[in-house]
């Protein structure tokens, strides 16, 4: 564009002292000399406007373009992650699915597997047994097969959060009288392979305490020693680690527990007494 507007300046300028000249005569050509010569500045003023003006639109056009250059990689971009962006979810989604029916899936095979198990033997049985009342046998399949929807029920594909577990045993610290249900038995169990992380440091205490009731020691120690780093401050933390470690014949740890529970709590009379006891095995 910016040649093109120098090339018609250029015809401009060349072509109008002609026509001047060649128009007029002699007198038209004298006046414009004059004319010339007494007011040169229109004409230069003139052409440095068109030049400026020319100069400016070309300006703004390539401002426009860098603009454009520069937001159309920004746009690619946002619109490439967007595009990943979906494409993961919808991948997470479809596999979050397959797993979900899959599991399903196996858990009833499983279920299935069992049943047929449970029926050729009842098959067999029958067969085996002719002597045997037919129908004693079936109540006596009807009450398998009623313990066995009992158990299948209680079975959890997911294993119980703390928070439904703690409670239940926190209550049976309080009654002494009672005896440890299997299912807990067995929760305690998987916990002991299980992460941790969930487990805040009052958990662990409790956890512990039900190790030390029921007189497994090296059980209840990781908890208390878990403990102990999760609650420095308190001192029945302290004081449980010291027992678990004097009972599995670590006196110097032990007597360093019940030191650490003592500066915390130095009016508790029972700490007193477990601290001298390790001193006199020590000595």
């Amino acid at each position: 564009m910016r040649q093109w507007l120098w090339l018609w300046l250029w015809l401009y300028l060349t072509a109008l002292p002609v026509l001047a000249q060649g128009g007029g005569g002699g007198n038209r050509a004298e006046s414009s000399r004059v004319l010339a010569e007494t007011n040169p500045r229109p004409w230069s003023e003139f052409v440095q406007i068109e030049v400026d003006r020319a100069f400016r639109h070309t300006t703004v056009l390539l401002n426009l373009f860098l603009l454009v250059l520069i937001l159309l990689p920004v746009a690619t971009g946002l619109g490439l992650w967007w595009l990943r962006r979906s494409i993961v979810i919808q991948l997470v989604q479809t596999a979050t699915e397959r797993a979900q029916k899959q599991i399903q899936a196996q858990a009833e095979i499983t279920i299935a597997e069992v049943l047929a198990q449970h029926l050729t033997h009842y098959q067999i049985t029958l067969a085996a047994l002719n002597t045997q009342s037919r129908q004693t046998l079936e109540q006596e399949w009807q009450k398998r097969l009623t313990t066995f929807c009992e158990t299948t029920e209680r079975v959890s594909l997911a294993p119980p959060s703390p928070g439904q577990v703690l409670p239940q045993l926190r209550h049976w610290l309080t009654h002494t009288q009672t005896e440890l249900a299997p299912e807990l038995y067995q929760h305690l169990v998987d916990w002991l392979h299980r992460d941790w992380a969930a487990l805040t440091g009052a958990d662990c205490l409790l956890l512990g305490q039900v190790w030390q009731r029921l007189g497994q020691w090296e059980k209840a120690l990781p908890y208390y020693q878990q403990a102990s780093q999760q609650q420095p401050e308190s001192w029945e933390t302290w004081y449980h680690l010291g027992l678990a470690l004097n009972h599995l014949h670590r006196y110097t740890e032990a007597l360093t527990s019940f030191e650490q529970a003592l500066a915390l709590q130095p009016q508790a009379s029972q700490i007193h007494q477990h601290r001298d006891a390790v001193l006199e095995k020590l000595g």
